[in-house]
């Protein structure tokens, strides 16, 4: 008698491990409420890692105190909780979307399935919750990405049609510069100036429609960020003044009209730091390295420690929605690693922002 006790208890035992065992290397995060307590009374590890909890305080919760005071839809966590708990009490298994919440306060979209667990004289739930985060942030670049494939077919639509424009304009400003006299003369010649620009851009949007690779060519930096320069000083307000300061002999080997995009970007969003006007600075240095250093820098807002963690991110901007991409630095950052360069940020909140591109020296490649 005592050696089939014996027995059964280490059946028992073994049991149990298989159980945890079970539990612990569950993919999804697993919980057990005593409903009649109000708490967790177990919890696996995938759980813990969810919720950012040591076991112990994770036992000593709830998923009200788990969760944001409302969910999505607006209905009130609280309630709402206690309605699947009370529904799964009752024999159902109710499975539904949940927005959790961590220990630090992000907010977690989840996957939650309640059933009701057997035991003698308790009303116990088991909840297994899975992260919906991952698939959250797929769905949504995968928005983006369609968005960026039906804005590709609409460009290169838009930049045939901007073609004929600019031809249009283009003999415009030459009827003009034959009939104008001589100081007018210099402003139809930057209207023909800025044809020329615009229609190489319009020519390198279909290009890079069409997957043609960038045309790599040794080029002066200094005419690059001069021409670029006053091209964009006639689009910044009156309270945003431009300095530029080149360094004779900074040559580069990268693709003109990407080299420009560069450029833009960067003062683009130097200009829109400064919404009350201030100062962007334009410099260039050749380094020991050998590279060139190009800098820009402005007297604007600057940026916190986030948002400088993840304005190279696809698709981040701090741009009030429908003014923004989120593209442009993501570009400007792959632009300049096809020209085997690299960037580097400085900038705090209140102080402005110095944006450094550094790119290998050709001054001496002939």
């Amino acid at each position: 008698m005592q050696a089939s006790a014996q027995h059964l208890e280490e059946a028992l035992t073994d049991c149990e491990a298989r159980y945890r065992t079970l539990v612990d290397h569950a993919p999804e995060a697993i919980v057990v409420l005593d409903a009649d307590a109000g708490q967790f009374v177990d919890a696996n590890r995938q759980a813990t890692r969810l919720f950012e909890l040591p076991l112990d305080a994770l036992l000593g919760s709830n998923p009200v105190a788990l969760s944001p005071r409302t969910q999505p839809g607006g209905a009130d966590s609280r309630e709402l909780a206690w309605q699947r708990i009370e529904e799964a009490l009752a024999g159902g298994a109710p499975t539904f979307e949940w927005v959790h919440r961590t220990s630090a306060g992000a907010e977690l979209p989840c996957e939650v399935r309640l059933v009701r667990l057997p035991a003698s004289g308790r009303r116990l739930v088991r909840g297994s919750v899975i992260d919906l985060s991952r698939e959250r942030r797929l769905e949504q670049q995968l928005r983006q990405w369609q968005k960026l494939e039906l804005l590709g077919q609409l460009a290169g639509g838009i930049a045939h049609d901007l073609n004929s424009i600019l031809m249009a304009i283009s003999a415009s400003a030459d009827v003009l510069a034959g009939d104008l006299p001589e100081p007018a003369r210099l402003e139809a010649a930057w209207i023909q100036s800025a044809v020329v620009r615009g229609t190489a851009l319009t020519q390198r949007l279909l290009g890079f429609l069409r997957g043609e690779e960038p045309c790599a060519v040794r080029l002066d930096l200094n005419a690059v960020v001069a021409e670029t320069a006053q091209l964009l000083s006639r689009l910044l307000p009156g309270g945003i003044e431009l300095l530029t300061r080149g360094e004779p002999g900074s040559f580069v080997r990268a693709d003109r009209h990407e080299l420009e995009q560069v450029l833009l970007n960067l003062l683009l969003n130097a200009r829109d730091a400064m919404p009350r006007g201030g100062k962007i600075t334009v410099s260039l240095r050749r380094m020991p390295a050998p590279v060139i250093r190009l800098r820009v820098q402005d007297s604007g807002q600057g940026m916190d420690d986030e948002t400088r963690k993840r304005m190279f991110e696809t698709f981040f901007t701090t741009k009030p929605e429908g003014q923004g991409s989120g593209l442009g630095l993501s570009i400007v950052q792959a632009i300049v690693r096809r020209a085997a360069g690299w960037i580097e940020v400085t900038s705090q909140p209140g102080q402005g922002t110095s944006v450094d591109v550094f790119l290998p020296d050709a001054g001496r490649a002939g």
